[in-house]
């Protein structure tokens, strides 16, 4: 049975978590119990170019991503993704209330090896534009994004599926099927990685033809996967990113260094440097073009989640073609 999209990872539902130290690429390491680690200070701070200070989600981790969970049917790749509560609207932290960023998964599906670089993605139907972010030593192909969720707030939250560069190729409502594409949000009122108590899940199943694979999945295909949390408007760059290992090159913590205003007057995320990993340099604003590059004003995410599709063991093949022999056997 697939899992079913009402915005909470049970147990029991056949999901698979990526971990860092398991699945994390091209830099190993990190976490072996979670996607990305926890409480990372980008996940609820922002620099605010125009007053030239560092302001921050009363550290409730608004925007941190922590876990990434995947499932695989013949029909639909299922994702979900646990942490991030800065895409619901109906919230209130002490600063603002409601819908404060949007939530982006970036999709690889070639199958070949890791090359090229892709530049900041496209605008999202009422996402807000374009936002600083590119990548580097990979290329996606697909992205979801949601715009905000329903928490109580009304609206119906919106979420939608693209090829990179290109037309939308799926979108719709919260807990609505829209030619095959679900998606839905929910709280975790368990979480411990957030002082509040509340942590947000997203689930979706997105058909397989939206990902461009009409066939479905082939055994031994390798998926790539990142997930990253902005703010709203254009321009805007990642406040965390998932999976991350920091060591310089490939960085945890992928909020840029004050200093960086993300375009004229704009407010950009940001973290100061409180980390191994996110320091002066490691993203250095020297050019604010929307270029791939790791020294400009624009967030590069170099890490990913590799998984490949499930390929039966020898002895299960064997097994299964002993029964098939015995079952024609009995036919004749």
């Amino acid at each position: 049975m697939p899992p079913v999209i009402n915005g909470s990872v049970g147990s029991g539902e056949g999901w698979s978590l990526l971990t860092e130290q398991a699945n994390a690429r091209p830099v190993l390491g990190g976490q072996s119990g979670a996607s990305d680690r926890a409480g990372e200070t980008s996940a609820y701070h922002w620099w605010d170019g125009l007053s030239n200070v560092d302001r921050s989600f009363s550290s409730d981790n608004r925007a941190d991503l922590i876990n990434f969970n995947v499932h695989a049917t013949a029909t639909h790749l299922y994702v979900a993704v646990s942490g991030p509560t800065v895409m619901f609207n109906n919230w209130a932290d002490g600063n603002s209330p409601g819908d404060q960023g949007d939530v982006f998964i970036a999709i690889d599906t070639s199958g070949g090896t890791a090359s090229g670089s892709l530049g900041s993605i496209g605008g999202h139907s009422g996402f807000g534009g374009q936002k600083a972010v590119d990548f580097k030593g990979w290329r996606p192909s697909h992205f979801v994004g949601v715009q905000y969720a329903d928490n109580g707030g009304g609206g119906g939250g919106f979420a939608n599926v693209e090829a990179a560069g290109g037309p939308q190729l799926r979108g719709g409502a919260q807990g609505v099927d829209n030619a095959g594409f679900t998606w839905n949000a929910g709280v975790n009122g368990a979480a411990s990685y957030d002082p509040n108590g509340f942590a947000g899940e997203l689930e979706f199943a997105i058909p397989w033809e939206a990902l461009g694979l009409s066939g479905g999945l082939a055994a031994g295909r390798e998926l790539r996967f990142a997930a990253y949390t902005t703010q709203n408007f254009f321009g805007a760059d990642a406040y965390d990113s998932m999976p991350g290992v920091g060591n310089g090159t490939v960085h945890e913590e992928i909020g840029d260094n004050p200093g960086d205003p993300d375009g004229p007057g704009l407010l950009g995320a940001s973290d100061p440097g409180s980390f191994v990993g996110s320091f002066p340099g490691s993203n250095f604003v020297s050019d604010t073009s929307l270029s791939p590059s790791n020294i400009d004003g624009v967030d590069t995410i170099e890490e990913y989640l590799s998984w490949t599709s499930p390929i039966p063991s020898p002895s299960a093949s064997i097994i299964v073609l002993l029964g098939g022999l015995a079952a024609t056997r009995r036919r004749r």
